[in-house]
């Protein structure tokens, strides 16, 4: 489609059809009204357009989702994102992209909670190594850990105490030994 051009009545200098302002001395085009409206009518179109492709697409991923649970055991497996069926073996969802496989691996875990509270510098190193890598098993871990300084704090001031108050304070037995006469 060639653009069409029309000379402006003022300078003379040639404008295109779509212009509102001439190109030279900036002043208004005789048709700058019909431009405008047609400028509006071609966003309107746009937005139109944009609006049924998003609708199709949303009434497609609805056509795909599941009626129950998502399952990411045995044959029937569905994106966590969009819900849409992946087919056995594949690794990435093919409506939205998403590596499903790599994203359900990362789910916190009670074994390096677990590993943390037991053995806290442990939990710390875990937090240390993979919280960029796996960030929710890396915050069990970290939270493991934390949970067990605080607990063994807390034993330790009790048995402190406990020592201070009951053994400290018993009562001494001492034996007089009789000297012989």
């Amino acid at each position: 489609m060639a653009i069409q051009l029309a000379p402006c009545p003022n300078c003379g200098q040639m404008n295109s059809y779509t212009s509102i302002n001439c190109l030279d001395c900036k002043k208004p085009l005789p048709w700058a009204e019909a431009a405008l409206q047609m400028k509006a009518a071609e966003q309107a179109a746009s937005v139109a357009q944009q609006q049924a492709f998003q609708a199709q697409a949303e009434a497609e991923a609805a056509k795909n989702r599941p009626v129950g649970p998502v399952s990411t055991q045995g044959k029937l497996n569905f994106c966590p994102k969009c819900h849409t069926r992946i087919p056995q073996g594949a690794n990435h969802c093919p409506s939205c992209g998403v590596d499903w496989r790599a994203r359900n691996s990362d789910a916190p875990s009670f074994l390096p909670a677990l590993l943390g509270f037991l053995f806290w510098p442990g939990g710390i190193l875990i937090w240390i190594l993979q919280h960029d890598s796996h960030p929710h098993r890396a915050a069990s871990a970290g939270r493991g850990a934390l949970v067990g300084i605080f607990v063994g704090m807390v034993l330790g001031m009790v048995g402190y105490y406990y020592r201070q108050s009951v053994v400290e304070n018993s009562p001494r037995h001492y034996y007089i030994i009789p000297a012989d006469n």
